[in-house]
């Protein structure tokens, strides 16, 4: 950020000056890129936080794709083999079930356009607040590890386990 010398403190001013495309001819802009597999998260429905939320954000884009030659070890039927399988773990674990019971309380919230008058029900919905707050710290305290490396949680397990999934599957292909 440039500051001018003695200039009082009126905001800020933030420029895009750069515009990045992949090799599909995609932009990056407005849409990140697309996971093929997506864990649920309750960042994904924060309001505010993507570039997309901005008021003047440059819109998604396309050029000409370059020539580029995809893997041929990924293809769509390996991606839907890895998703299928993820998917499955995903609706058996509690760990997962609870971020999504967590996104479903959050969009319930959101939605609500007003607040409890009565004191009784607004100190229920305080203290129903308080305890999800209380049992985000539990879980923060489960996955606190090591500070120099990456803290292990059931994301970065499931992510583990989809590279399992794909290196058997590329070891049962090549086999054949």
């Amino acid at each position: 950020m440039f500051r001018l010398p003695n200039a009082p403190p009126l905001g800020a001013l933030k420029l895009t000056i750069q515009q990045f495309y992949r090799p599909n001819g995609d932009s990056t802009q407005n849409r990140g890129v697309v996971a093929d597999i997506e864990l649920p998260s309750l960042t994904n429905h924060l309001e505010g936080i993507a570039e997309s939320d901005l008021d003047y954000a440059l819109p998604f884009d396309q050029i000409r794709a370059a020539q580029f030659q995809t893997a041929s070890d990924v293809d769509p039927a390996v991606i839907q083999y890895l998703k299928g399988r993820s998917e499955e773990r995903v609706k058996n674990s509690p760990d997962f079930q609870k971020v999504k019971a967590d996104i479903e309380r959050y969009l319930a919230q959101r939605e609500k356009k007003t607040v409890p008058l009565m004191e009784e029900k607004f100190m229920a919905q305080v203290k129903e607040l308080n305890a999800d707050k209380e049992e985000e710290k539990r879980l923060k305290a489960l996955t606190e590890g090591n500070e120099e490396g990456i803290k292990r949680d059931y994301y970065l397990d499931e992510v583990l386990q989809i590279m399992v999934d794909y290196l058997q599957h590329r070891v049962v292909a090549q086999a054949r």
